[in-house]
Order: C-alpha cells, then sequence, then structure tokens
C-alpha cells in the first residue's frame, strides 16, 4: 500500500486526470492537500471520497502491472 501513497503524494495533474472520474479541479485539490501521511487522508479532499479512492487504487494497480508486463521479453520457440 505505500506504493499507492507515494503515488498520490508524486502523481502529476496529467498522471491524475487519466484516471476515471478524476477531473482537473479533483486532481488539483489533491495535489493542494498533500503530502498525506496515510492513504485513506486523500478520502477526504474535496471531490475524491472512499469509491473515487477505490478507483484510484485500482488503476495505480492496473498500471503497476501493466508496467511489469512490459518489460517483460517474449521470446518465440521453433
Amino acid at each position: 500500500m505505500t506504493d499507492f501513497l507515494t503515488f498520490l503524494n508524486t502523481a502529476d495533474l496529467h498522471t491524475l486526470t487519466k484516471i476515471p472520474d478524476v477531473t482537473r479541479t479533483v486532481a488539483g485539490n489533491i495535489i493542494a492537500a498533500r503530502p498525506f501521511d496515510f492513504v485513506e487522508d486523500c478520502a477526504k479532499v474535496r471531490g475524491v471520497g472512499k469509491n473515487l479512492l477505490g478507483r484510484m487504487q485500482s488503476f495505480f494497480e492496473m498500471e503497476l502491472n501493466d508496467s511489469r508486463n512490459s518489460a517483460m521479453i517474449h521470446v518465440e520457440e521453433d
């Protein structure tokens, strides 16, 4: 969970707005409220709430998984 906390504390406006339902205004609110000591603190930001925080975490995990998979090299066998 600490990786997600780091994401919340460092993601730029462009990255945050890639998340479904995170508008520029909400992303700006998140950035202005930093730093967060706990992931749950982000749910207190105006416009976030627990549901959106959950979607943000799902987005983060999906992106993390995609970046790990793209680093793999596909080898074809004869």
